[in-house]
């Protein structure tokens, strides 16, 4: 148990490195933590070895990321995250066709490759990464392409991200904080209207602007509400 605690921090640590950009401190960890992986069950393992892929993708060793990728894959074939970085691997690579074919399979891992309706599914943060990323993806592969069948798409993708903003937004309180939702909103919305802006469709940019404008007003409601009820002084709220 305490190698198992060992390690879940040096996990953590090694998070932590990575997203602060210390990315040779960060490898170093990941990969002293496998030494132990006695005391790792596969998709701990498979953890692992994904952050050892999305730290060598940030170093720009991109054939070793790929690598560190699939042996995550190998150790936990229904993980959704392998598949995302592989997506955005491919895109980065402009290999557009083969990245939506990994975000589509992070899309179905994370749907539990099942008839699961998005109402339903457990894991409605990462298919809204999932999403976000591919709509990226689909605008890219445009801007090179010129073929407008890809906004379409991107269109049809944005509204299923939005979908899932409702959903989050109704079922769970757990990320809603102001910065989250401000953040997230920005990226969602704006890329959204970008397509409808390419597409000419005026009052469908117009229905993503004022979902944005709602989504922020709903959240400054919140933070109100929340201070009322927490009852504190002014200068502590």
């Amino acid at each position: 148990v305490k190698v198992e605690m060992i390690n879940q921090i040096a996990v953590i640590e090694g998070n932590r490195l990575l997203k602060n950009k210390a990315f040779p401190e960060a490898l170093a960890i990941f990969r002293k933590t496998l030494q132990n992986r006695n005391y790792i069950d596969s998709t701990n393992i498979a953890v692992i070895h994904n952050s050892i892929g999305n730290t060598l993708m940030n170093m720009r060793e991109f054939t070793e990321a790929s690598k560190a990728f699939y042996k995550a894959i190998a150790f936990a074939p229904d993980y959704s995250h392998p598949y995302e970085n592989l997506g955005e691997l491919s895109h980065k690579n402009q290999e557009f066709t083969k990245a939506l074919v990994y975000y589509d399979e992070a899309i179905s891992r994370s749907l539990g490759r099942t008839d699961t309706s998005l109402e339903l599914s457990s894991n409605k943060y990462d298919l809204l990464w999932i999403l976000m990323r591919k709509g990226e993806c689909l605008i890219d592969y445009y801007n090179t392409s010129k073929n407008k069948s890809l906004l379409a798409q991107a269109l049809e993708n944005y509204y299923t991200a939005d979908h899932i903003v409702d959903l989050i937004r109704f079922e769970s309180y757990e990320y809603q904080s102001k910065l989250f939702w401000r953040e997230q909103s920005a990226a969602l919305y704006t890329k959204a209207v970008e397509i409808c802006s390419l597409l000419d469709k005026p009052s469908e940019a117009y229905y993503f602007m004022e979902k944005n404008k709602a989504i922020l007003l709903l959240e400054d409601l919140s933070n109100e509400e929340a201070k009322k009820n927490a009852n504190l002084p002014v200068e502590l709220a």
